[in-house]
């Protein structure tokens, strides 16, 4: 070989090692991108119906209920503040995970022997797109008492959200059903994520060195910043589980401080209570107790033909049933109000919801009369209710600002409907949110 030809190859290979060794360098700090389909992304679901509250009492206010011999009771001093609807500004988090995995760290003794511990444990990454619904007070009339709230979607003010905070204050609850010892009855247990920044550390080495997750205390100082772009690396965590029952299965982790919406109920008693929204993912592991990390976690519920099987899935992953949403007509323009919604109660051996016969048989349901009374309507326990359409649509009247108005009963189911002896999922049962 000539020795300019010899000098021409070492030179190319010189210039291939420092292109590597640059290539390297520029990606050693970088997290390892995931295959498609390995992050599950959850965008966040704020509703016009998470930004206020419908004609709710005023709280701590004690005002003497009169009937009037000149004046609608709706327009008394009672009347009025027994009715208000509350406003207010929601945001929310875009949440996204890898999935829900299992793995054994070996930890020393103080006597210097080892002993295998194992822990469940979620890696999420958290982003803010400056997602929000927020109101503008507007008085168009400067003469008249009268405004309007003009409802405003993912306000920016001065490049950042107009709403939200700036930080991610995070709950994960993981919850799921074991087999009691020796019998056929399953126990609902709960575990709440632990602060172990020890096995934080060793999961990162585990999943991406180069990736930073944040344990459960860490991300609560850490700003999350406004993103723009799809290709945004936002903000990563780890959320872990400690002495989780090892024959665990039908498993659910409920997320909590990705939005601030919520509903308040209203009881008999005028008692308020505050639910929040929060997202709640399911998965299932078919696997026993031993040898537990070689069991995958699989995300989602497992579906089946088998309407017994079908039924145990409704129960085991608490899949909300029915609901009874009552409606107020609004003549002025052809539509509805939404007043309250109600839980149903459903026979899980039959599939079956009591009010539908009360409904049938052109009764108003307790329920219906005792959720409209909280929220201070004068409800005749007696009223005739008609059938709309069989199974699905009631109407009643009712005395409203000092005339007639008609409310309609819809009969709406949230997940599942029954089908046969079994029953028919009517979406995806991977994630939904929840009030809780």
């Amino acid at each position: 070989m000539k020795t300019s030809q010899m000098w021409l190859m070492l030179a190319t290979v010189a210039m291939i090692g420092a292109w590597v060794a640059e290539a390297r360098a520029q990606f050693e700090d970088q997290p390892k991108p995931l295959a498609p389909g390995i992050l599950t992304v959850i965008p966040p679901k704020i509703l016009p119906a998470d930004t206020f509250t419908p004609l709710l009492p005023i709280p701590g206010l004690k005002i003497s209920r009169y009937e009037s011999h000149y004046t609608p009771s709706s327009e008394t001093l009672y009347g009025q503040a027994s009715q208000v609807v509350f406003f207010r500004d929601v945001w929310g988090y875009e949440f996204a995970t890898t999935g829900l995995r299992q793995v054994e760290f070996a930890f020393k003794r103080p006597d210097g022997s080892e002993v295998n511990k194992h822990f469940y444990y979620m890696v999420y990454r958290i982003r803010n797109f400056g997602n929000s619904l927020t109101y503008d007070i507007v008085k168009e009339q400067l003469e008249k008492e009268f405004v309007k709230y003009d409802l405003q979607k993912d306000k920016i003010e001065d490049g950042r959200p107009a709403i939200g905070p700036e930080k991610f204050r995070p709950q994960f609850s993981l919850e799921g059903w074991v087999h009691q010892t020796g019998s056929d009855d399953m126990e609902r247990v709960s575990y709440l994520d632990a602060y172990l920044p020890q096995v934080a550390r060793a999961i990162q080495r585990r999943e991406d060195i180069q990736l930073k997750l944040h344990d459960q205390v860490e991300i609560q100082s850490v700003e999350i910043p406004l993103s723009t772009e799809e290709s945004d690396a936002g903000v990563w965590g780890v959320a872990i589980w400690e002495n989780v029952h090892p024959r665990l299965n039908f498993i659910s982790v409920y997320a909590s401080g990705l939005t601030n919406a919520y509903r308040i109920d209203v009881d008999s008693e005028a008692n308020q209570s505050l639910r929040r929204k929060v997202l709640k993912l399911n998965f299932w592991r078919s696997g026993d107790a031993f040898r537990m990390p070689e069991d995958k976690v699989v995300y989602g519920i497992p579906y089946t033909d088998q309407p017994t099987e079908q039924i145990e899935i409704c129960r085991r992953y608490q899949l909300p049933g029915p609901q009874l949403h009552v409606m107020i007509t609004n003549p002025t323009v052809d539509g509805e109000f939404k007043l309250v919604e109600i839980d149903t109660e459903v026979d899980m051996e039959t599939l079956h919801s009591p009010v539908l016969d009360e409904l049938a048989d052109g009764k108003l349901p307790e329920s219906v009369v005792e959720a409209l009374r909280n929220l201070s309507f004068e409800v005749d326990e007696d009223a005739q209710v008609s059938v709309q359409v069989p199974g699905k649509l009631w109407s009643f009247d009712i005395e409203f600002a000092g005339g007639r108005r008609t409310m309609n009963i819809h009969f709406v189911p949230q997940y599942w409907e029954k089908e046969g002896k079994g029953v028919r999922f009517l979406r995806s049962l991977d994630h939904f949110w929840i009030h809780r």
